[in-house]
């Protein structure tokens, strides 16, 4: 199992680059205040645009955390796939993976990429009018998500199977630098 809590120190200083971002370092993008991170599966795959529609969506509420999407595509691919989805959401292009492997990204087993539950989660998402495309990156990458406060992570969801992203709207907000429960 990959590790909890990464130590955001250990994440490439490099800048990045992407859409819709501050200039400057994946750091730079974190703060002020919270910040959610969402590592979604590859930029072709039905979970990733049912689980950002359903985010963008969530993130529109008052004092929802601040939302950074990291995808494993270049930014042109970004602007393809993610541009319906979320125009206006700041996406950093991780093509070689390097803040995926930071964040202790997993990679799923067979049966956690194509098993029951994520079967069960890809009617789900079809109901809900996600569509496949072109895979762009790691096909068995699971989705992960991650609540950072002054450049500590406070919260995090690790996708069991591909299928699995949180319920966006249970999402920590944050209090004094804890993590606490919405209300």
């Amino acid at each position: 199992m990959a590790p909890t809590a990464p130590d955001l120190a250990r994440w490439p200083a490099a800048p990045v680059a992407g859409r819709n971002l501050r200039p400057g370092t994946f750091a730079d993008q974190l703060g002020p205040g919270p910040t959610l991170v969402v590592f979604p599966r590859h930029l072709g795959c039905l979970f990733t645009a049912d689980a950002l529609r359903g985010l963008r969506a969530t993130a529109a509420a008052p004092g929802f955390p601040r939302v950074v999407v990291v995808h494993q595509g270049t930014p042109s691919d970004a602007v393809r796939r993610l541009a319906a989805l979320w125009p206006d959401a700041p996406t950093v292009a991780d093509p070689d993976g390097a803040l995926h492997r930071a964040a202790g990204v997993e990679r799923g087993s067979p049966a956690q990429v194509l098993g029951p539950r994520a079967a069960v989660c890809a009617l789900r998402a079809l109901r809900a009018g996600a569509r496949p495309g072109r895979p762009v990156g790691d096909t068995r990458t699971l989705p992960v998500a991650l609540l950072v406060v002054d450049g500590r992570v406070v919260w995090e969801h690790r996708g069991r199977h591909s299928g699995d992203h949180p319920d966006w709207g249970r999402v920590p907000r944050t209090a004094g630098g804890a993590a606490v429960p919405p209300h």
